[in-house]
């Protein structure tokens, strides 16, 4: 075999073996952590979101300025109207994975409400077997608890002292709220003077937190509320009554419950200290104390459940020490005259990895409810499920360690998985329990001994970072969630696949593979993993040893850029199977070594049989991950080759404080790089980052910061004290370049520079000036939009802002589902669309309502004519009828199999005009679609399955 050899490079490879210390084992979705891992983890979260929204003027949250500017964005937007840009979003899922979620309420008509901590309120009537938003509930707002009264009023409060503790916007609370119409419309509720019942402070003031609501089972209009000013009955039409005696006048309330007959009321009040009155609440009584018969008094946490059936039998579990682990369950038989550790919490004959700290994040996630008609027993949830009482030692009843998700997604019938961190329990009035988490809500139909997830369409997963693939997939990593991805091929198109467990941060998917398969996740601390099947079966790591011990941030961040016309030093191998020549000028189809990818060569010379041609491959890719301090910055050019283990360079050596956000310029020649130097939350200084030279180094030793062939230039910027978020190069100008900069205060949210690759970089604000209080509102992403250079879109606290004159004016951009969500990171797809078939989407990833695409600015083929004409790559047979049509018309075809298919229809001149997808069955197909919003006109109709797609036109006459 002859072969005619092309210039090849030759880099040095890290030895592939040793990666199987680092493998996942993908049995097992959400890996074990240990008790250590599981509080740094919160504490790690805690301080990353103090530093987004921390003032950077005085390093602390403004919890003042916070309310001031969410009243201040909810104006705004009531007096601009319509966008300036005219993003139309459509929910791109999961619709199968939940979020946190801390209260749940099943009402006397049946229907199922659910409340969470960032994506607002839902609501069931099939029993959680399906959600909905209840959009009339305002989104912005953390819901703790719900309650519904004897007269059928439904009150809601909000603000969560756990999640509060996390330093997110997760337990912002806005005050008490009630419905009388069964949930479909709220308004607060007000006090004796008919004042609305919220805070002077967001995060501060009477009623910022409202942790616990009951209904007194004995007065059809009395409500019982558990807040930052205590334990207090609430009467309607007159408002708060006067404390009961024997209860603290100073110092919050976490927890209540309340007999079936009203005559026992149960309270955690005034530093987790355990209260009871025997009277119907009209005497309270404090009975912690230190003796051996009592609760422990001032735990870290108390939550306390009385038996619906029997008063006598009175439970509460405890978080003790700091931050706050498992104390047990202490439980009385005689009306709460004594107390005893009914279970100590050991659980090292079952988990002997966790000793004897079974739950150490107890302070966050704790519940317990008394089992219906079983007085003596009890379900605790924190980690996991557990059922147990007086005379039965505690089962476990779910298993945090096992699979986060099934393959399949939805359901998960059948299996004991509840998701980790339980926050809530309620039983319906068969007795089936349902159970609040940190991954939605969870349902059992059998006393506990198996579940199932009932999330479907109940989308409120928090995501901090999304990828984008060629095909429109997307891969979200969340927190609580893991990493999932949004394929369009299962059982629904907003389904997710989970590929990987934990707390999925930032990733990313190559859109060079057309079929969307090879994805890159992280986990805390810059654990990346890669995939070339989507995650459906592998996901292995790709740092090296000596990556996974450098000093790494809890907020992994990555960044993949990639190019399919690089002039590359690659090359790859024509082989000439045939029987006969194939001849110079002959044009054939090459694999890359980018997985999964083709491109057309025409051959300079003639390949004989079983000749090889050795053929330069133009497809690259640059992949980079952040570190902190030392840890600098490490780039690959071998993401996207799953031949062998990627070989890493450490491009710079050190950043100053922790790498916060990437963004490679079009061309791959520069690469911008953001830091922020934090201690305790407070952001010192910022720094950018500006390395050139890509396009000149490919090997190892051109990349290595301390090689003496190293080819790259480094330029840094100082920005000041606040906390730079995001960065984003004009696709068709590397010389244009915008930052986002996070915190409640300070100004400059946006800048611009139109001078990026000069000597002498400057910025301009291009943001809210400090005449208006939203010059203060904390942008976290930003995106130059790839058809016009003075289209800016952000994503702030309260949703996303653009402007359509480089700045002069900002309009909102986000209304629905969308309003007052946080959003993380915007994407827009800047490939060809000869490459892809979602060129010029924009995709969102929000805190709390999973992610969303606009599909505005698209760029499609039929804007160049590329695909005017009629064809049939995808089906058979395919007819369109009537033909003229009126209202409606039919899609008759014959397809070869099941797929979810993307349905486009556009006008002569190349603007898409409708859009729906549907799922095709092998076989015959028969498919209605409207028209009556349509003109009359001839229009083209495409239907798209990954590469492949059918087109026709038809003509619409009325």
């Amino acid at each position: 075999m002859k072969k005619r050899p092309l210039l090849f490079v030759a880099f040095s490879v890290i030895i592939a073996s040793i990666a199987f210390q680092l493998t996942d084992d993908n049995s097992k979705k959400y890996s074990p952590r240990n008790s250590n891992m599981l509080v740094e983890g919160y504490e790690d979260a805690a301080a990353y979101f103090e530093a987004l929204r921390a003032n950077p003027e005085t390093g602390e949250m403004d919890y003042d300025l916070y309310r001031s500017v969410k009243e201040k964005d909810k104006a705004y937007r009531a007096e601009k109207g319509e966008s300036s840009i005219g993003l139309e979003w459509q929910e791109v899922g999961p619709d199968n994975i939940g979020g946190r979620t801390r209260a749940l309420l099943i009402a006397e008509d049946g229907t199922m409400f659910a409340g969470s901590t960032t994506g607002g309120l839902f609501k069931s009537t099939n029993n959680g077997n399906t959600w909905e938003r209840v959009i009339s509930f305002n989104v912005g707002f953390g819901i703790s608890s719900i309650a519904q009264l004897g007269n059928g009023h439904i009150y809601i409060g909000t603000g969560s002292s756990a999640e509060l503790r996390s330093s997110s916007n997760s337990g912002f609370g806005n005050g008490l709220f009630v419905s009388t119409d069964n949930g479909e419309t709220w308004d607060y509720a007000l006090d004796g003077n008919g004042n609305p019942i919220k805070p002077s402070s967001i995060g501060g003031g009477a009623y910022s937190v409202i942790d616990a609501l009951e209904a007194d089972p004995n007065v059809a209009n009395k409500l019982w509320v558990g807040s930052n000013e205590g334990l207090e009955p609430y009467v309607e039409g007159q408002g708060f009554l006067p404390k009961p005696d024997g209860l603290p006048t100073t110092g919050g309330c976490q927890s209540i419950s309340i007999s079936g007959d009203g005559s026992v009321i149960a309270a955690s009040v005034s530093s987790n200290n355990f209260y009871l009155s025997t009277d119907g609440g009209v005497t309270f009584e404090d009975r912690a104390g230190n003796g051996d018969n009592e609760i422990p008094s001032n735990a870290t946490r108390l939550v306390v459940a009385v038996s619906p059936d029997n008063p006598n039998f009175i439970y509460g579990a405890i978080a003790d020490g700091s931050p706050g682990s498992f104390g047990g369950v202490y439980g009385s038989n005689n009306g709460g005259e004594t107390f005893e550790l009914v279970w100590n919490g050991d659980v090292s004959s079952i988990s002997p990895d966790r000793e004897n700290n079974a739950f150490p994040v107890a302070w966050y996630g704790l519940a317990i409810e008394v089992v219906p008609e079983s007085p003596g027993l009890f379900l605790l949830g924190c980690l996991d499920v557990w059922i147990g009482g007086f005379s039965s030692q505690p089962e476990q009843r779910s298993f945090w360690q096992a699979n986060e998700f099934a393959y399949g997604g939805f359901p998960l019938d059948g299996t004991p998985y509840v998701h980790a961190d339980i926050c809530t329990f309620t039983f319906d009035d068969n007795g089936d329990v349902y159970v609040g988490t940190d991954g939605g809500v969870f349902r059992s139909e059998d006393g506990a001994n198996s579940f199932t997830s009932v999330n479907r369409f109940y989308n409120v997963t928090q995501y901090y970072g999304i990828g984008i693939s060629g095909n429109d997939k997307v891969l979200g990593g969340s927190q609580d969630n893991g990493s999932t991805y949004m394929i369009k091929t299962q059982s629904t198109i907003q389904e997710a696949l989970a590929v990987r467990g934990g707390d999925g941060i930032l990733c990313d998917v190559s859109s060079l593979n057309p079929d969307g398969n090879v994805i890159y996740t992280s986990v805390p601390n810059n654990f990346v993993s890669r995939s070339n099947d989507g995650g459906t079966l592998s996901m292995t790591p790709m740092i090296t040893f000596a990556m996974a011990s450098e000093p790494a941030p809890f907020r992994s961040v990555l960044k993949l850029w990639e190019s399919a016309d690089a002039n590359t030093p690659y090359t790859v191998d024509f082989v000439n199977n045939s029987e006969d020549d194939v001849v110079a000028g002959t044009e054939v189809t090459v694999n890359s070594r980018v997985d999964g990818y083709t491109f057309d060569y025409t051959l300079p010379v003639t390949v004989a049989p079983g000749d090889t041609a050795v053929i330069p491959d133009p497809a690259t890719s640059l992949f980079a991950i952040g570190y902190s301090g030392s840890g600098g910055i490490y780039l690959t050019r071998d993401a996207t080759y799953f031949d062998s283990f990627p070989s890493w360079a450490k491009i710079k050596g050190y950043v100053l404080g922790t790498v916060t956000s990437f963004e490679f310029s079009k061309d791959g020649e520069y690469l911008w790089v953001s830091s922020a130097n934090t201690t305790n939350g407070v952001t010192y200084t910022s720094r950018i980052y500006r390395i050139s030279g890509f396009n000149n180094a490919w090997s190892v030793n051109e990349l290595q910061y301390d090689s003496p062939d190293y080819a790259l230039t480094i330029d840094s910027i100082t920005m000041g004290g606040s906390y730079v978020s995001d960065i984003s190069v004009d696709p068709n100008d590397n010389d244009h370049v915008i930052i986002s900069k996070a915190g409640f205060g300070g100004s400059a949210k946006v800048m611009e520079s139109t001078n990026a690759t000069s000597a002498s970089v400057s910025f301009t604000d291009v943001w809210f000036d400090s005449s208006n209080e939203l010059s203060d509102l904390p942008v976290y992403t930003c995106l130059i939009e790839a058809s016009d250079p003075n289209i800016f879109i952000v994503g702030t606290e309260f949703g996303v802002y653009a402007t359509d004159n480089g700045g002069a004016d900002w309009s909102p951009e986000s209304s629905g589902p969308l309003t007052d969500v946080i959003v993380y990171d915007i994407r827009q797809q800047n490939m060809d669309p000869e490459l892809v078939t979602n060129a010029g989407y924009i995709y969102l990833g929000t805190f709390g309502r999973g992610v969303f695409r606009s599909i505005t600015y698209e760029k499609n083929l039929i804007q160049t004519g590329g695909i005017a004409q009629a064809n049939n790559e995808l089906v058979e047979d395919f007819v369109i009828s009537p033909n003229p049509m009126n209202e409606f018309g039919w899609l008759s075809f014959n397809a070869s199999e099941k797929a979810s298919v993307n349905m486009e229809v556009y006008s002569l001149n190349g603007q898409k005009v409708k859009e729906l997808t549907f799922i095709m069955t092998e076989g015959a197909n028969h498919i209605q679609f409207n028209v009556h919003d349509l003109s009359e006109g001839s229009y083209i109709i495409r239907l798209q399955k990954d590469s492949k797609v059918t087109t026709d036109k038809f003509v619409i006459i009325r």
